[in-house]
């Protein structure tokens, strides 16, 4: 199994640092502070990545139609879900936005537990909700949208994950309490209401 923090569909713990712009930049990518056309925060993702990263540069650019299509290829059966956070996801597949607390994120380094580092391209949605118990850090679920393993080579180092007492079901539960109002219509935005933050990130777990 990949290393916690960066397994698709699942939940994790991230704490949200300042700006990273090195090519070598293990996480990137768009993060957005409110409700965003899909297509505009593609662009955005796209852009962030031709500026700092030399692995994504070499990747076929991101499209509405790869993020649409990896939602409703959804196996609940390879990767339960519960249905409040799964409606989460059918929503930004019917309007084509993604909701507030959000962000396309790349990974372009994976260390897992054995003896070799993988250079890979993992293209995801993340969508954040509160942490109850730590105001300094939050949850975060990844839906991956792209999935590619491209070289390796000798370990140096390697990526310790979080854990907590909360199970997968409870931090679920948590995430689609706190996307309710994207779910009903409730945070829909006007066309010229569109601030979305774009900045990029690197990951350190708490």
């Amino acid at each position: 199994m990949k290393p916690v923090c960066f397994v698709s569909l699942f939940l994790v713990v991230l704490f949200l640092p300042g700006l990273a712009n090195a090519d070598n930049s293990q996480l990137g990518g768009a993060e957005f502070t409110e409700t965003t056309d899909l297509s505009d925060a593609v662009e955005r993702f796209n852009a962030q990545v031709n500026r700092i990263s030399k692995v994504g540069r070499a990747q076929p650019p991101l499209t509405v139609d790869e993020i649409i299509a990896s939602i409703r290829a959804w196996d609940r059966k390879r990767n339960p879900i519960e249905p409040g956070l799964l409606a989460v996801f059918h929503r930004i597949a019917e309007t084509q936005t993604l909701p507030a607390d959000s962000a396309i994120m790349f990974t372009q380094s994976w260390v897992p537990n054995g003896d070799y580092e993988f250079t890979v391209w993992w293209v995801d949605i993340y969508l954040y909700y509160p942490r109850p118990d730590r105001d300094d850090s939050k949850f975060v679920y990844i839906h991956r949208i792209r999935d590619r393993t491209i070289s390796s080579r000798p370990r140096q180092g390697w990526i310790a994950s979080d854990s907590d007492s909360l199970t997968l079901p409870e931090r679920e539960r948590l995430a689609a309490k706190h996307f309710a109002a994207f779910i009903s219509g409730a945070d829909a935005k006007q066309p010229s209401d569109n601030k979305a933050v774009n900045r990029s990130t690197q990951s350190r777990g708490h």
